[in-house]
């Protein structure tokens, strides 16, 4: 495996690692938010000008790229394992 792939690989198994920690702490996909300027203020001009973000849409499809359930927001036991995070997937699903 090339260095690039290896640090790609590295950052995804961070990502699922960190989501998981997070998932065994109590956190919800509901907690998963941008902060309100950036969801309700809207630019007064420019090509963004009056545009509100809806953030659901955006979640539900970056938690589908990175094989997370949207409900939960869990790792698939099958991306774990697919990172070599065996342990944490017999944590998270028994």
């Amino acid at each position: 495996m090339k260095y690039r792939e290896q640090f790609l690989k590295t950052g995804e198994r961070i990502a699922n690692l960190s989501q998981a920690l997070n998932i065994r702490c109590g956190w919800k996909p509901s907690d998963d938010h941008l902060s309100y300027l950036l969801l309700k203020e809207t630019h007064p001009d420019g090509g963004s000008k009056g545009v509100q973000i809806n953030l659901v849409p955006m979640l539900h499809e970056y938690y589908s790229l990175r094989n997370w359930d949207a409900k939960t927001g869990k790792p698939s036991q099958a991306k774990l394992e697919e990172l070599g995070l065996f342990d944490v997937a017999k944590d998270l699903y028994g």
